[in-house]
């Protein structure tokens, strides 16, 4: 025999021996491939319908006042903070409702 119909003779067994190894490796391709597919899909789906500014802070339902106590509280905080351990004089605070940030001016003048 020629060595290409012995190639041919072991290919063949090896096929029909692992018929069921052969399927179940393409089944499991086929359903990796479509849970991929699938998450990547909901993932774009999910950006598309949520944005940051749904998760910003001004979702949370604080009373103008209590927002303004807040950042009384912290202000002073930080200047007292500032006034011991440096040349700063002042710091005020401000709520930026519409995008929900926090935020202080540091200055070294004195409160108007």
């Amino acid at each position: 025999m020629n060595i290409l119909s012995i190639v041919i003779k072991n290919l063949k067994n090896f096929i029909i021996k692992h018929t069921v190894v052969f399927i179940i490796m393409f089944i499991a391709l086929i359903i990796s491939t479509i849970t991929i597919l699938y998450v990547v899909v909901k993932l774009d789906c999910l950006s598309d319908t949520v944005s940051a500014g749904d998760l910003s802070l001004n979702k949370i339902d604080l009373k103008n006042n209590e927002c303004q106590l807040a950042i009384d509280d912290i202000s002073d905080r930080l200047q007292s903070y500032y006034e011991n351990n440096s040349s700063v004089n002042y710091v005020c605070g401000y709520l930026d409702s519409d995008e929900g940030y926090m935020g202080f001016f540091i200055t070294d003048e004195k409160e108007n």
